[in-house]
Parts: structure tokens; sequence; C-alpha cells
């Protein structure tokens, strides 16, 4: 796989050189820096016996672009360059990702990707006498990844994939970690603890290289066809974490049927490669359509079915979901959008799922700003032993306030609350709190200074996991600057 990452490095830069041969052909640097320090007063959210911690970040970014009448490129290198003060560690993440267009015709256009990026950072660390719930959360998200494919094989997380930044996946997996471990075989079992192990004992790199290729055609003049190729692959310095590599072939289709009605038609085979479980391949088929019933009215719909296939022990599965969205301006300064999905999962193993959920958003416009006002609800359950069983159920409520009180401030506040109720084995509810805000202030054209505060209180029943009180503040410095021009 390292070798993989180098050809793909030299195919990048190969295909980037192809439009530089042109003489007369325009160049544009642009430059890109931020600096930022910091705080967090809980970072393993204990209730007891706090640690708190400052981090200084530098991220500098340089943009190469290039325009001509038939192509175009863009080549991104960025640095991230984090310390942590009180562990006196530092991290850097390297990437350099690019883009090349070409139009070959007046209807047919071709497009090149790819990228490559290196992350470097010490060892995460363990909580003491901290359980697994806890852990988990201190784990860096390749890390969180793995435990994930361990102890939830073919579970369904709400909107796709294990996301670590998402809080309910984490609350989730919070919430039915220790159970899983307990019920897991002995080689699952040693695996998890090789993995907390070894927290705290090395450095770890992980490297990710992408290429892809996609052409689109624009048939009549309401109509467009692409197809696309993506390649990803994934490697790390340690052995006791997967490497991964995939393939993906799509083809859309995007009509103008009229001056109201839009329809998306989307296919995609995906085969991926796991170096330390089941290889995959994935199947998805989507429709999508978009009706705009007068100037103040949208209606859009969706229907997806996916299709996963395990080559050994994980139980294939099949998922049909439909989503319901409408959008609605009532005046230029007011706006709601309002949806709705249902989602049903068909395992080998007969252990069926089935999901509905409900959201809604109300935008009011202001005189130098704005409010908002969001709210989320779903439901989730289980059929095992021909019956139907509460797995989960959320809900949140978010209202923010962005607000130009005087020239060139910008002030932002806002305040949530989620409750989040599980059935694994024992019945367990987490509540949070947050509230926070910020301000922004362009010291020049180009410079922008940005400081934003937030304090977050956890409530829960969870015997695994702290209640908990966390504050964080950061102030940030950012520049952007076209450099040259040749």
């Amino acid at each position: 796989m390292r070798h993989s990452s180098r050809l793909l490095f030299l195919l990048l830069c190969s295909g980037l050189l192809i439009p530089i041969s042109s003489p007369a052909r325009p160049f544009a640097l642009n430059g890109t820096a931020a600096i930022s320090a910091s705080y967090e007063s809980n970072i393993f959210q204990t209730a007891d016996n706090e640690t708190s911690q400052w981090l200084s970040q530098l991220s500098p970014t340089l943009i190469l672009t290039s325009t001509e009448r038939d192509n175009a490129f863009d080549l991104t290198y960025s640095l991230d360059y984090l310390y942590n003060h009180r562990r006196s560690t530092s991290s850097t993440n390297n990437s350099l990702a690019g883009i090349w267009a070409k139009r070959l015709s007046p209807r047919t256009n071709i497009e090149l990707t790819g990228g490559i990026s290196l992350a470097d950072s010490p060892a995460s660390e363990a909580v003491s006498n901290g359980s697994l719930a806890m852990q988990l959360v201190q784990l860096d998200p390749a890390e969180q990844q793995e435990i994930i494919r361990l102890l939830f094989p073919s579970f369904n997380w709400p909107g796709g994939q294990f996301s670590p930044n998402n809080p309910l996946h984490l609350a989730i997996a919070q919430s039915e970690i220790q159970t899983r471990y307990d019920n897991a075989t002995a080689t699952t079992q040693a695996a998890v603890d090789e993995l907390f192990t070894a927290l705290g004992t090395t450095r770890k790199q992980y490297w990710n290289s992408s290429l892809g290729l996609s052409s689109t055609y624009r048939y009549a003049t309401s109509g467009t066809i692409n197809l696309a190729y993506l390649f990803n692959n994934n490697w790390n310095n340690t052995d006791n974490l997967s490497e991964d590599d995939s393939h993906r072939l799509s083809l859309t289709v995007a009509h103008q049927l009229s001056s109201q009605l839009q329809t998306t038609l989307e296919a995609s085979h995906a085969n991926n490669h796991e170096s330390l479980t089941d290889n995959s391949r994935i199947t998805i088929g989507s429709l999508q359509l978009l009706y705009q019933f007068n100037q103040a009215t949208d209606l859009s719909g969706e229907y997806r079915f996916s299709d996963t296939r395990y080559s050994a022990d994980e139980p294939d599965q099949k998922i049909h979901l439909g989503r319901l969205t409408v959008t609605h301006r009532f005046s230029d300064h007011l706006e709601l959008q309002a949806s709705g999905y249902a989602e049903r999962i068909n395992r080998t193993t007969n252990i069926d799922e089935q999901g509905y959920g409900l959201s809604a958003g109300l935008i009011q416009r202001i005189r130098n700003g704005q409010i908002s006002l969001n709210a989320h609800g779903s439901l989730a359950r289980t059929h095992q032993n021909e019956s139907w069983n509460d797995l989960r159920q959320d809900w949140d409520i978010r209202a923010a306030l962005d607000y130009q009180p005087f020239k060139d401030l910008t002030v932002n506040l806002f305040t949530s609350y989620a409750r989040q109720q599980f059935w694994a084995t024992t019945t367990t509810v987490t509540r949070t709190l947050e509230a926070g805000g910020g301000l922004s202030y362009p010291l020049s054209a180009e410079l922008l200074l940005t400081l934003s505060a937030s304090r977050e209180r956890q409530d829960t029943d969870n015997q695994y996991i702290d209640d908990y009180t966390n504050d964080q503040i950061s102030l940030t410095l950012a520049s952007d600057k076209d450099l040259f021009r040749w």
C-alpha cells in the first residue's frame, strides 16, 4: 500500500504538469494562514479531577491556480501544526491536493483529481481508571474507527458511516461499547485490549492518497451524464490498525424535465479491500426529484437503495431510505425548511432495523443579522425474535443569533439541548446542554480576528461515563492574501 501512495503522488504531479507546457499560461499564487490558541477545561470529560490544557496551532496554505479557455488546474498545499503545552508534544498534518479540468468539446469535460496527506501525532492518552466508554473519546479518529470495526460490525449508524465528529454516533458507541466488549469473542477482546494497551507508547503516522477521474457530457440543453472513478488508499505505521483501499465507479444522469421539475439518477459500485477484516462490495442506486411549486416553495424527494455484501463473516445487508424535504419562503426575511425520512435495514442474520426522523429549521432575517431555530428528532427500532423493540431515540434543539451591532464587528450566540435514550441491554438517558458565542473583527483587509467560547454540560445515568462540565475558549488570527500573479 505504501508503494501505491507513492505511485499516486507521481501520477498526480504528472497530471498537473500536463497543462504547464503552455508558455503564455497565466498563474496566480494565493496564501492563507491562521494562528490560534485554544483552552479546554476538562479534556477527559470526568466529574472530578478535571484536566485542562492549552493548544497552539499554525495553519498555512498555498494555492496555485491557472485558468485558460479550455483547461484549468488548482494545486493546494496545506500544513496544520499543533502544539500541546500540557504534554509538550506536537503533531503535524501535511497535505497536497490537485485538480485539473479540461474541456474537450462544447459538450464534454474531463476532470482529474488527486491528493496525498501525511499525519504525524503523539500517542493517544489513557484516562486514569477510565472505562472503555471514557477511553473511546480519547482515541484519534483512526483508532476509534478500528474499535467500531471490531465491536460494531454491520452497525447502521444514523446518516451513514460512523463519524467521530458526530455527537450522536459517539453517544451510541459509549452506551453500548462495554456490553459489546463483554459479549465479544476472545480474539476480538484481545484486539481491543491491544489497542488500548498501546496508548501512550509510540507516535503514529497515517498516510492517505486518492486519485479520481470523471467525465461530464451535456446532452441537448437540459441534461448531463457524469461517469466517475475514484481510488482511495489508507495505511499507517502500526500493526493493530486496519489498512484499506477502495475502488468506486459511479454514473450520474441529471435531467431538467420542465422549468419546475429536475431529476437525478445515480448508480455506483465500490470494492473495498481491508487488511484486517472482511472485504466488501457496495452497490448503491438513488433517484432524486426537485420540484419548484412557485417562487416561494420547493419540494425535494429522494429514494436510495444500497446492497452491501461481505466476503466472509459479517452479515450482508440491504438498506432502503426515503426522504422528503419542503422549503418555503414566507417573505424575503422568513424561511422554513422541514424534512422527514424513513429507513429500513434487512440483514442476512434476520436482525432487521427501521428508523424514522423529522427535522425543521426556521430562519428570520433581521436588520444586520439573522436568527435561526432548528429542531431534530429520530427513532430507531430493531426486529429480533419476531418482534419490534425500541433501540434508540434522540432529539435536539438549537437556537442561534448572528448580528452585526457595529460596522465590521460580527457577534454570534447559540444555545442547544440534546437528549438521547438508548435501549441496548439497559435503558440509559444522556442529556447535553451547550451554550456559547463568538466575535469576529477584521483588523485590515487581509487580517481577521476571531474569539469564541462555549460551555458544555452533560448529565447521564450511563454507569460507564461521567456527568461533566467542559469549557472551551479559542482565539484565532487569520490572513488571506494574493501573493503573486504572472
